[in-house]
């Protein structure tokens, strides 16, 4: 891979000694060893259009605790190019249950993230320490992280110039499919609403209290 990427690029690869982790932890790894200004996580099966970082950047700039999420489009997995009229999301909504849903209006601000497609400052990922070290795979991560920034002074924000076209997974096509399995059992959710629910968590599914450490 190293020989196919230019130079400028700077590339690194890290790997687990131990073998594969999920998702979540290849990228609390990659975030810590980044020594960049600007961190982002964009998945392997996307394709952002030409600039699509500059008002990423341009919004990082203007306030370090902060993440900035990007319009998302749907990519066409045969070219690699991204599906015109295809429709964009990004901005999410959650519900007492720490699920998200997709919604849109005209404020800059989104109250949760999606998943895998986000940018922050170096200084809020070395300060706020990422993710939850306790969750594990995926999922989870895209409401308790939004959800710690917000109540800590930060603010969650949409870049509408910065269009990245995805990969959205579906059963009419076995490529899409996730082929790995994560090894232990977790609740990443439950997670989410134990750390930052208060006096909420009772209406976390319907009383049903997790039963997580997240001391």
């Amino acid at each position: 891979l190293s020989k196919r990427i230019e130079s400028r690029c700077r590339l690194r690869v890290l790997r687990h000694d131990d073998g594969p982790r999920g998702l979540m932890i290849a990228k609390q790894t990659g975030g810590d060893a980044a020594t960049g200004e600007f961190i982002g996580f964009y998945d392997c099966h996307v394709a952002p259009r030409l600039e699509w970082h500059k008002e990423t950047m341009r919004l990082l700039k203007e306030k370090s605790r902060r993440l900035v999420i990007p319009m998302i489009g749907a990519l066409n997995i045969d070219t690699w190019d991204e599906i015109p009229n295809g429709g964009f999301v990004g901005k999410c909504w959650v519900n007492f249950n720490a699920d998200w849903w997709w919604y849109d209006d005209e404020s800059p601000y989104s109250p949760v993230i999606s998943g895998g497609l986000v940018a922050t400052t170096r200084s809020w990922w070395q300060e706020s320490g990422g993710f939850d070290p306790g969750m594990h795979g995926w999922g989870g991560e895209n409401t308790e992280q939004p959800i710690r920034t917000w109540l800590c002074g930060g603010d969650v924000v949409r870049a509408r110039t910065s269009v990245v076209a995805h990969m959205w997974r579906t059963e009419k096509d076995k490529r899409t499919i996730a082929r790995y399995k994560i090894r232990e059992k977790y609740d990443n959710v439950a997670r989410t609403a134990a750390a930052w629910f208060d006096d909420f968590l009772p209406k976390f599914r319907s009383g049903n209290t997790p039963n997580v450490n997240v001391s």
